[in-house]
């Protein structure tokens, strides 16, 4: 036997949870390019769409209000795509990644929230009141006495 020290045997269990610097920038890099993406989709369906969808250019042809519920759809599809990319980078131990997708998640669901309550305030408005009923009504009383103006 030698007299030289052996290292002690290198068991990767006790390493699978040291951060490793290189992979920390991909993860970044990849959360920031989601984030960035996302927000892109986000705007278009917020703002490009609607606007393409109501541009006209003959001023006789009708004008279509803005409705929410058409593009709650396309809004709802980039939150479900937000939430799987969240929970393959918080599987894959890319915290970065899966906090920004937290974050943007909760930016949609505020998005649909409000979306949802303004269009639903509108709708509201909109429609025509009921007239009311199961009301008495009374007929005003004649007035007949000294008090009235123009008697003796």
């Amino acid at each position: 036997m030698s007299k030289l020290p052996a290292a002690p045997p290198v068991d990767s269990a006790a390493y699978w949870d040291a951060p490793d610097r290189l992979h920390r920038g991909a993860d970044a890099a990849i959360g920031c390019a989601l984030v960035l993406l996302e927000l892109v989709a986000l705007a278009v369906c917020l703002v490009v769409w609607p606007f393409f969808d109501h541009f006209e250019l003959d001023p006789k042809a009708p004008q279509l209000p803005y409705i929410f519920w058409d593009y709650a759809r396309a809004i709802a599809t980039i939150g479900a795509v937000v939430v799987v990319a969240g929970a393959l980078a918080a599987k894959g131990r890319a915290t970065i990644t899966a906090v920004s997708q937290i974050l943007i998640g909760l930016l949609v669901a505020a998005v649909l929230a409000v979306g949802s309550a303004a269009q639903q305030h509108k709708d509201d408005r909109t429609k025509p009141a009921s007239a009311p009923t199961g009301r008495a009504s009374v007929a005003p009383m004649e007035r007949v006495g000294p008090w009235e103006p123009g008697s003796p």
